[in-house]
């Protein structure tokens, strides 16, 4: 198979998987033929079945759907901070590979994926954020797969709110002086981070935590 016709094949074999995740999942084996004629990098990939084709016409050995990779964007090249958070957004796309999902997951990340791909560079920046928050968002609510250092940034804020302004309030009312609420403050914010980082730690030895952490661009 000449390399031309490997790359139409490959092409046409991502291209159905977005549109399995459009349409509510086309016949796997469909997609399962595609792969293993072509020998598309996916079939190697671990979210994937062996493919039995001496077994079976179409492979109809269930295939698990496999997450699309971010195409190379030559365009970024006058973008260098477009650029950077695009490399950072492939980074999570590339942790996300090694671990298992179930299918409604991948489905998900994948027209995230196809997306930021198909859009220009002016779009790039809002979008990424957006899928990002997205990807994120969903995999925590059904897997409690988390980024590192999740829980800290989540406790923070809670604990200023939830501890600090109590901690305040009473010390205030105490010693007649609501001028010292304000001390409550940085008392709270030490034990969100305290209760946070606890938390992070259990993730990370459970292996709910993504070798990944958000940034800001």
């Amino acid at each position: 198979m000449t390399e031309l016709t490997l790359k139409y094949w490959s092409k046409l074999a991502d291209q159905l998987i977005v549109i399995s995740s459009l349409l509510g999942r086309l016949p796997l084996s469909i997609i399962g033929l595609f792969l293993c004629k072509t020998d598309h990098p996916f079939t190697s990939n671990r979210h994937y079945r062996q493919c039995r084709s001496s077994q079976s016409k179409l492979c109809n050995q269930r295939l698990i759907m496999a997450t699309l990779l971010l195409s190379s964007r030559n365009d970024l090249s006058e973008y260098p901070k477009i650029q950077k958070q695009y490399e950072h957004f492939k980074s999570l796309i590339e942790e996300l590979r090694t671990k298992s999902l179930p299918d409604h997951l991948i489905e998900h990340i994948n027209l995230e994926i196809h997306q930021v791909n198909t859009v220009s560079p002016d779009e790039l920046k809002v979008l990424i954020k957006k899928a990002e928050a997205k990807i994120l968002k969903q995999i925590e609510n059904d897997t409690k797969i988390v980024t590192k250092g999740y829980y800290r940034n989540l406790w923070l804020p809670l604990g200023m709110s939830a501890f600090g302004l109590p901690i305040g309030v009473a010390m205030g009312s105490s010693l007649g002086n609501m001028g010292l609420l304000g001390l409550g403050l940085p008392i709270g914010m030490g034990i969100g981070i305290l209760v946070g980082t606890s938390l992070d730690k259990k993730a990370e030895k459970e292996g709910k935590q993504l070798n990944w952490e958000t940034k800001q661009f």
